[in-house]
């Protein structure tokens, strides 16, 4: 299987703060037998997030708020992600 990892991070993609959950993730995965294909830190803008998702999915959407995603994938998959606040 393969897995690629995606943090979102306005400070984390300007530079001004170092991703350590991305590569700690990716280990995780690792050891699990994942092949990790990437690690991306990108600001948190709906356009963006959508246009990088789109390479590795099929149908992406945000729900109407904007604190859910939903996509699906060549394995006929719903996945569902919950965007948490600081």
């Amino acid at each position: 299987m393969t897995a690629r990892i995606i943090t979102l991070s306005d400070k984390g993609s300007r530079g001004e703060r170092t991703d350590t959950a991305g590569p700690a993730a990716a280990e995780m995965l690792k050891a699990a037998g994942f092949d990790v294909t990437g690690i991306d830190v990108l600001p948190d803008e709906k356009d963006l997030i959508i246009s990088k998702l789109k390479v590795h999915a099929g149908t992406i959407d945000f729900s109407p708020d904007g604190s859910m995603l939903a996509s699906t994938g060549e394995d006929g998959k719903v996945r569902v992600w919950a965007f948490a606040t600081r």
